[in-house]
């Protein structure tokens, strides 16, 4: 985002204030924010978004794919979610209150009947957070997004069926509140075309989706 943001400003002359944080996070501001944009790792809370009045319309930028990130060569062997109860293992997860793994994680050990059983050793606000402490070596697993393991050189992703099963979709909302609507609506187009933002996510190993929004009740496919 902070790519994109800058190509649009030295194309556009707009400048582009970007605030990070877990989905979850930013969804409990966006009342009192005053941003124009809400951008989400998992489509659902631009939803809840929409059902609250916050957000009008959507955009879908790219897929994300849940499973276990850990160290190069993967020196436990770690291969499903049993092995995110191991004692041996320092567990890292992200809080379900704040990000979208964590509540997708919750979501998928809850359904394995583990989640009770889950100590993990760090549990933070945000999945780049998990994949720092990864690399440092100051935890051995941790759910992340596959696109994020690729993004580090000591991390390996290791695929596993129950995450799998379920793809999450990254999702962009102009918020109702947004007291520049056609500039927001103008950056989110640039956002979700090949000639601006689909290009640079697509370079960075994500798997894109064709340029679609929901303006109000119609579905645009451009």
């Amino acid at each position: 985002m902070e790519v994109i943001a800058a190509s649009y400003e030295k194309e556009f002359g707009v400048p582009i204030d970007l605030l990070f944080g877990g989905s979850g996070t930013l969804l409990s501001k966006l009342q009192i924010s005053g941003a124009d944009i809400y951008l989400a790792a998992d489509s659902s809370y631009t939803d809840l978004a929409t059902r609250d009045g916050l957000v009008s319309d959507t955009f879908d930028v790219a897929y994300l794919t849940a499973g276990a990130g850990v160290r190069r060569g993967n020196p436990y062997d770690v291969v499903g979610v049993e092995d995110l109860v191991r004692r041996d293992l320092r567990v890292g997860l992200a809080n379900p209150e704040a990000a979208s793994i964590g509540q997708f994680t919750e979501q998928i050990l809850r359904g394995q009947d583990v989640w009770e059983d889950v100590t993990p050793e760090l549990t933070v606000p945000t999945v780049t957070e998990l994949a720092n402490s990864l690399e440092l070596g100051t935890i051995d697993v941790a759910v992340i997004w596959r696109v994020l393991a690729q993004q580090y050189e000591e991390i390996d992703f290791v695929a596993i069926p129950a995450f799998a099963v379920e793809k999450k979709r990254i999702s962009a909302g102009i918020l109702t509140a947004s007291s520049r609507p056609e500039a927001a609506m103008a950056f989110c187009r640039y956002l979700v075309s090949y000639e601006g933002g689909l290009a640079i996510f697509e370079e960075g190993g994500y798997e894109v989706i064709e340029s679609r929004g929901r303006i109000g009740e119609e579905t645009v496919i451009e």
